[in-house]
């Protein structure tokens, strides 16, 4: 290095330094284009301190001055339903350049938020989330005082979600948007909240159960309640923020955590509520690997029961893609089916019943090759929806596993059954004005395509309750019942009421008593107080029906039945 290149050098640092001594400031430029490099006017640049601001000139070109050295977030920021806001980050010194900065084209989201009351919230926030979850940089984003927001989102799927002030108490609202136009949301009545607390627990310890995770759903509607804590502390301690209604609670522990997801249905909010002590019961893991003829099965859905026929709520509950699997489940008897795909053309397979008191490796498991059964379900009223295919073996009544056993809405129905003779039922939903059609002893050996024609029922039965709810023992469960003559006769029936277990037991509510039924009656009976009878022991905690069944009075067939179902605690 020259002479003269060393004392530049070293003279630099302090010219830097009598720069700042004399109050001189930095200076960040930069460029802001469309997609189509073309600049655009008029949009604000500013730092993250808010000062100074300026606007881009009629190419886009922009000169931020008064700035430091250091490190800034700029945000560049368009008029509402333009463009995408950014953030740059960059470190400024002396004179910078940000460089082109390329804006993508978006979509106005607005609208206002309300009070229950309908008076506007101020001081409210709406955030926007990308589908990996990632927030995304909305400024401006805050009501006025009328309520009014209006943010930009980019073109596609987002999450809008409302924030307010803790102190009011309301429930978020939380949409999957998708911004291909302007988005107009209206007025946004917010709910009123109320907490629910509660402290996951051993059931058997009384130990604390720690990040569980919890949904909250409206147990008549199904909807989904967001919630902006939804995990419990790593004391088990959880905080929900619930609508008046009837909830379900469906809670999860960690993958790792030997305790039964579970759900708590029917837990009725009508004010702040404290729930105590949430018990969860111990499980350990049935592990192994599904596999076909061609290789390990990926995707398969994966289904734990009871002995007694029970359907449990389970997590992790589909093979990876090299076909294995590691659930939970309870210690004591129970069984797994396994339902591949409806694509893969394998049939479902189901192991005996086992008994699990440790952590259980079943092995390798194989499916075979199933026959494709397809069924076009027509009722009297045209196509029906949700039919359900079961099949069960004609010596033992064992039900057989099904893949794509119901029907879509044109009545289309693709199953893959395992081969053999089967006694057939294809039932309809609750309430559906067709009757069940079912065929003994069918041999299905070869695929085969078929048109079911469902007749009507001569009675419809409709039983609907609040959602799944919880009652104490010997409790009443709240229902409206619908009867529904569809015949020009009249009908002499009798009517019964039962309470059916997951085994198929029943205990008698209400004896039958004879009715006649008035020809074309369509009558619904709403506000019934129905009173349940104690359980045993081992039923509570377990979903229960509450089921009404119709015979005909002269040969006792059963010409309809429908319930509603219930927990007792």
């Amino acid at each position: 290095m020259s002479i003269v290149s060393r004392a530049l050098s070293l003279l630099a640092p302090l010219c830097i330094l009598a720069a700042v001594a004399t109050g001189q400031t930095s200076v960040l430029t930069g460029q802001v284009v469309d997609p189509t490099n073309v600049g655009l006017a008029g949009i604000t640049v500013k730092n993250d301190a808010g000062a100074p601001t300026t606007t881009t000139d009629a190419l886009g070109n922009f000169t931020l001055t008064g700035l430091q050295n250091r490190n800034y977030t700029i945000d560049i920021i368009p008029p509402v339903g333009t463009y995408v806001p950014v953030q740059r980050s960059i470190r400024v010194n002396i004179t910078t350049s940000l460089g082109v900065v390329t804006l993508q084209p978006g979509y106005a989201v607005t609208g206002t938020m309300l009070l229950p009351n309908g008076t506007p919230v101020t001081n409210g926030n709406v955030n926007l989330y990308d589908a990996a979850g990632n927030k995304l940089y909305t400024p401006n984003d805050a009501t006025n005082t009328l309520g009014q927001f209006a943010v930009t989102s980019p073109i596609g799927p987002v999450t809008f979600r409302t924030v307010t002030p803790s102190a009011l108490n309301l429930v978020p609202i939380n949409r999957i948007l998708d911004a291909t136009a302007p988005i107009h949301l209206g007025n946004l009545h917010m709910q009123q909240g109320y907490r629910v607390t509660g402290t996951f627990t051993d059931a058997v310890s009384s130990v604390p159960v720690g990040n569980v995770r919890i949904v909250t759903t409206n147990g008549v509607t199904g909807e989904d309640i967001f919630q902006s804590t939804p995990t419990a502390s790593a004391l088990g301690a959880f905080s929900l923020l619930l609508p008046l209604g009837s909830w379900d609670l469906t809670c999860s522990p960690l993958a790792t955590d030997a305790h039964l997801p579970m759900i708590k249905h029917g837990v009725i909010v009508v004010a702040t509520t404290a729930l105590g002590f949430v018990p969860m019961k111990r499980c350990v893991f049935a592990s192994g690997t599904l596999t076909g003829p061609t290789g390990p099965i990926g995707g398969a859905d994966i289904d734990v029961y009871t002995a007694d026929g029970e359907k449990l709520f389970t997590t992790n509950d589909s093979t990876t893609a090299t076909g294995a699997f590691s659930v939970p489940v309870p210690i004591g008897n129970c069984r797994l089916t396994f339902q591949p795909d409806v694509a893969t053309g394998l049939a479902g397979i189901s192991t005996p019943t086992t008994a699990f008191a440790i952590n259980t490796n079943l092995g390798t498991l194989t499916t075979a090759p199933g026959v494709a059964v397809d069924l076009n379900v027509v009722g009297v009223n045209g196509p029906v929806f949700d039919a359900n295919l079961d099949l069960f073996d004609p010596v033992t009544n064992a039900p057989a596993v099904l893949t794509g056993d119901h029907s879509s809405a044109t009545g289309a129905l693709h199953a893959i059954v395992p081969a053999g003779l089967w006694n057939l039922a294809l039932l309809t939903p609750l309430g559906s004005l067709s009757a069940p059609v079912r065929l003994p002893l069918l041999p299905i050996v070869a695929p085969f395509a078929q048109t079911v024609f469902m007749p009507n029922k001569d009675l419809r039965l409709n039983v609907v309750g609040i959602g799944i709810q919880t009652v104490n023992q010997g409790g009443y469960l709240p229902i409206s019942l619908t009867v529904e003559n569809t015949t020009v006769n009249q009908l002499a029936t009798t009517i019964e009421v039962v309470v059916r277990y997951p085994s198929g037991a029943e205990t008698t509510v209400l004896p039958p008593i004879p009715v006649d039924v008035f020809p074309l009656l369509n009558l619904t009976l709403t506000g019934l107080f129905v009173p349940t009878p104690v359980v045993p022991a081992t039923e509570v905690g377990r979903p229960l029906r509450l089921l009404v069944r119709a015979r005909d009075a002269a040969t006792t067939t059963v010409l309809d039945e429908a319930y509603a179902q219930f927990v007792v605690q």
